[in-house]
């Protein structure tokens, strides 16, 4: 989640029940590792060798962006190279600086990922249903997938899955991985610390970031990538379908005035009142198919006279969005942010964006409210 977004409220009540609201917005940041991985310059790269590359008859690296293919520091035969073009890669990088840049930020990802701290510790994960976080084998252990598991992301389509060995992965043969809840292949990871193995038949998706040697067995589906530092193996009729979301490194953040009065009213009451503009700026310099979600919550308005106003009757309405670049919004009003709660959602992301919103906030003040200073939060947040 990047940069959330506090709007600190303020209640003054009078004698006669009249009050004045104050609401002054700062910014926070607040990091998450797992949304911090990156693959950097090897994000282009359908398939990444280190040591060779052989490529079995009728395999393909194929999808719905151009892709790259390469080796780095070896180099394989022209006509390998040739190959790889002639089975959907737009170019073959032979040993060249491209693919050496890669190798570094595959490097970087993978020491990246391997401090982690684990969701769930098991050297077995099958025939499950898993939320999103980081699985990780027992320390020198392998891990294995024997049967199909399916990934909920609950909603959140930025949500990550992480699955960590320093030791082998070995998926069985006929094994499919289902995507549930919004789950993106971009978002799915799998950190080999040594070889991979990918069973024949089976359908997986997400980028395999491997130490040692890569083997997918034929008819194997890989909706992802492949990077790996060592030697690849591609099975016949193998295939790598690069639906692959790219991320230049930016940051993704939201913004909002500074303070906003409401004025006075009587109790109860209903205030409702324009906040200003909310701008997220996206310069992640996404390829295709990016997405994010705005949030916000209230807490309650806590007074000195030991009442309060009900975050339940706090609301927000985005209203009317303005985009510019490449990107598709949609808003959700919400009449009670007492939790967390969407209000702005984009999809369809390409490039670096903005959003801006004038969102109105309602709050319900009830009768019988007591003289004090009632202060209390709206956090908005972007993820």
């Amino acid at each position: 989640m990047k940069k959330p977004m506090i709007t600190l409220l303020r209640l003054l009540m009078s004698f006669s029940l009249i009050f004045f609201v104050l609401l002054g917005y700062k910014t926070m940041s607040v990091a998450s590792p797992i949304d911090d991985i990156t693959l950097g310059r090897a994000a282009t790269y359908s398939v990444l060798a280190g040591s060779a590359l052989t490529k079995g008859n009728l395999s393909s690296t194929s999808g719905d962006l151009p892709s790259l293919a390469g080796i780095y520091p070896a180099t394989v035969a022209t006509s390998v190279a040739d190959a790889f073009v002639a089975s959907g890669s737009s170019s073959f990088e032979n040993g060249t600086t491209s693919a050496s840049d890669a190798q570094t930020d595959l490097a970087a990802a993978i020491s990246a990922i391997s401090v982690l701290v684990p969701t769930q510790v098991s050297a077995l994960f099958s025939n499950q249903t898993l939320t999103p976080g980081v699985y990780a084998a027992p320390p020198a252990s392998a891990l294995a997938i024997t049967v199909g598991l399916v990934l909920d992301a609950g909603g959140n389509p930025n949500a990550r899955f992480i699955f960590r060995t320093d030791a082998a992965l070995n998926i069985d043969a006929n094994i499919t991985v289902h995507l549930a809840g919004g789950a993106q292949e971009r978002n799915v990871f799998w950190m080999v610390g040594t070889a991979v193995t990918v069973g024949t038949g089976s359908d997986i998706p997400g980028n395999f970031l491997v130490e040692s040697a890569a083997t997918l067995e034929d008819t194997t589906i890989i909706r992802g990538s492949l990077l790996c530092q060592a030697a690849v193996t591609l099975g016949a009729n193998s295939q790598i379908i690069y639906d692959h979301l790219t991320t230049g490194g930016g940051t993704l953040s939201i913004s909002a005035p500074a303070n906003v009065s409401l004025g006075t009213h009587g109790s109860p009451s209903t205030i409702s009142i324009g906040m200003g503009t909310v701008v997220v700026t996206d310069l992640r310099g996404i390829v295709s198919g990016g997405a994010w979600v705005a949030s916000a919550v209230a807490t309650d308005l806590a007074p000195v006279a030991g009442q309060v106003i009900p975050a339940t009757g706090i609301g927000y309405a985005a209203g009317t969005i303005t985009d510019t670049g490449s990107i598709f919004t949609t808003s959700s009003d919400q009449a009670n942010i007492s939790t967390q709660q969407p209000v702005v959602t984009a999809s369809a992301i390409s490039g670096t964006d903005t959003s801006s919103w004038a969102p109105t906030i309602t709050v319900i003040v009830p009768s019988g409210i007591a003289n004090g200073d009632y202060s209390g939060t709206i956090t908005q947040s972007v993820a």
